[in-house]
């Protein structure tokens, strides 16, 4: 899954479980910020991690991080 699929993923996920279908812009700003803050806990324990494959964990979520930023 690409960083932005997974960003899009990630935002969906809270409108699903926090709104109805008819979810208003103000709605959809609040879901990118709660899907920030949870893309942000997960870098930080990415951070944690020493090996490889939590440095590659970390840069894909940063890209995500920027993708839902861009939404």
């Amino acid at each position: 899954m690409t960083p932005k699929q997974k960003a899009i993923d990630i935002v969906e996920k809270y409108e699903k479980y926090l709104y109805d279908k008819n979810t208003l812009d103000e709605e959809w700003a609040k879901c990118v910020e709660c899907a920030i803050i949870a893309v942000d806990e997960m870098i930080k324990v990415a951070c944690d991690e020493s090996d490889y494959d939590k440095s590659v964990t970390k840069a894909y979520l940063l890209e995500v991080k920027k993708e839902i930023e861009a939404l």
